[in-house]
């Protein structure tokens, strides 16, 4: 059974929660928490947004970004920092699967 989908309104600030697979203290590791920062930067040249915060925490990232009305939605701004982590996590620890443990909390 899929999850029901979100309420999304343009134009809001967003506290995003997410955690790492299995709840695993990914991001203590300095490159890790560097991998996020590409992943923000890089999703900012592609999408408009305005970033306000983000924190790695050990096992968990908060991300608190303001949308801009009629442009991306938060899960796609999500989706795609989440996505540049994992693919380079993977990529250099030679891993495969999941790295996020789900699809994240948004307030």
């Amino acid at each position: 059974m899929s999850k029901p989908s979100r309420e999304i309104i343009q134009g809001v600030t967003y506290h995003c929660y997410t955690r790492c697979h299995g709840k695993k203290n990914l991001f203590h590791s300095s490159y890790v928490r560097k991998y996020l920062v590409d992943a923000i930067l890089m999703c900012q040249e592609k999408y408009v947004f305005e970033l306000i915060a983000a924190e790695p925490v050990g096992n968990h990232i908060h991300i608190i970004i303001k949308t801009v009305e009629n442009r991306e939605t938060i899960s796609r701004i999500m989706q795609y920092i989440k996505a540049r982590i994992a693919e380079r996590y993977n990529r250099s620890t030679g891993e495969t699967g999941a790295f996020w443990n789900e699809r994240g909390h948004v307030w």
